[in-house]
Formats: structure tokens, sequence, C-alpha cells
């Protein structure tokens, strides 16, 4: 298991961006690559989604003033995109309508992420603050205040995040399995690795800070121009 070790040296500080520019480029390899109209369906799916009701083509492609048929297609070529019987959307790439151990206030509705990091990244995709409530395998409970452009508030201070190593990964169907269930939030590094040595999978240790950084160069990456400025002030649906 490999982990970013703390501290305000320098070599440090140089070592855990050099980590961090390592994960997002193996990020960018593993993600796919979205046109224009690709991003703006999976951002306008993200919006819907966080006011915690399922999601049929219809509405979206009527939010979205796009054919149906065309949403319908961009959906299609998306991996890990989850419909109830009805065929409406309930989850897709880490937000969801099903009850897991992250549970994201997004402006008094309540839904879900799959892994601890998703909830990092959401705020960056929606324009919005979320409020996060999470629990750790080991059954420590977290409280955190996200908002699109860094971490307001975590609690407790000091809290860690296990990462899957990118290393030979594919985005696909079982991210689920293959990354979610392995992403937690932990008390301290030494309790976070402690867990890790009994994983299946490589992980590493970032600090809360660390994540919410690297989750948003990924949306970034992801989403393009389809995304407004770092600056937070939300995502672009006019396209």
């Amino acid at each position: 298991m490999e982990g970013i070790t703390r501290g305000t040296a320098g070599t440090d500080v140089h070592a855990r961006s050099e980590m961090l520019e390592r994960l997002a480029a193996q990020a960018r390899a593993m993600l796919p690559t979205l046109e224009k109209w690709q991003a703006r369906t999976a951002i306008g799916l993200f919006r819907m989604l966080a006011e915690g009701e399922a999601v049929s083509h219809e509405r979206l492609a009527e939010r979205l003033t796009l054919p149906v048929d065309d949403v319908s297609a961009t959906l299609a070529a998306f991996p890990a995109v989850f419909h109830d019987r009805k065929g409406r959307i309930v989850a897709f790439w880490g937000l969801g309508l099903g009850k897991t151990g992250h549970r994201v206030e997004v402006e008094g509705r309540t839904v879900y992420a799959w892994c601890f990091p998703d909830t990092l990244y959401f705020p960056r995709v929606l324009g919005k603050s979320v409020h996060v409530r999470s629990t750790s395998p080991t059954g420590e409970e977290f409280s955190l205040l996200v908002r699109p452009d860094g971490v307001e508030s975590v609690w407790p201070a000091g809290a860690v995040v296990s990462f899957v190593q990118l290393e030979g990964k594919q985005f696909d169907d079982n991210v689920i399995s293959n990354f979610c269930h392995y992403q937690y939030p932990f008390t301290s590094e030494e309790e976070g690795n402690r867990w890790a040595k009994e994983q299946s999978t490589d992980l590493l240790m970032l600090t809360v800070e660390e994540c919410f950084e690297l989750m948003a160069r990924i949306a970034d990456a992801l989403f393009g121009d389809a995304l407004e400025p770092s600056s937070g002030r939300g995502v672009r649906l006019d396209r």
C-alpha cells in the first residue's frame, strides 16, 4: 500500500503534487472522452438526479431541449448508467438515489454517493455546495461541507481518504465493485492503512483536501468547457 506523507517540508509538498498529477493523468487516460453534447447530457442528468427523483429519458430531453432519441443514444454509449424497472435513471457516475454509506444533501434534498471521493466532485459538477455525512468501514462517522471551489469544513479534523491506485484500471459498469468498495474516509492515515492492508486491491491515502483537488481535476478533464471556470460558478447547459 502507498501513502502520501503529510508535512510542511518542501520535498513532501512536491511529492504530494507529483502524486496528484500522476493520478489525474491516469484518470484522464481511463475516463471516456466526451463530445460537447455528451458532456451537456451528463451534467444535465447529474443536476436532475440531485433533485432526488428518478429521471426518465423524456424528462431529461425536455430539460435539455434535445430530441429524446438523441438523449437515449447518448446515454446508451455511457458506462455505469443504471435504470429502474420503469426505465428511469436512478444512478449515474457516482450519484444515485439508493441508500449508501455516503449521504449527500443538496439544497435540502438527499441523494447518495457510490463512494466517498464522489462526494467531493459533485459540487464542481452541480455548481452547488453539498453537506456530506459518511461512515467508514470501521463505523466512524464523518461530516463535511464542500463548495464547488473547495472543502469548507471536515469533521473530524485530519480525516484521510482511501483511494484506489488507478494504473491498469477501467471505468465501466463494474465501477462500484472495482472502486467504490474500497474508497472511504478514515480518522487517520494509520487507521486507513490498517484497513487497506486487508483489502484485495492497492490503495493509497489522501487528505480530504488532496482528494478534492484530484476529483476537481477529474471533473474538469471529463466535462471540459461544459463546466464553468474553476471559480465554482456552476455548469453550462446552454450549448
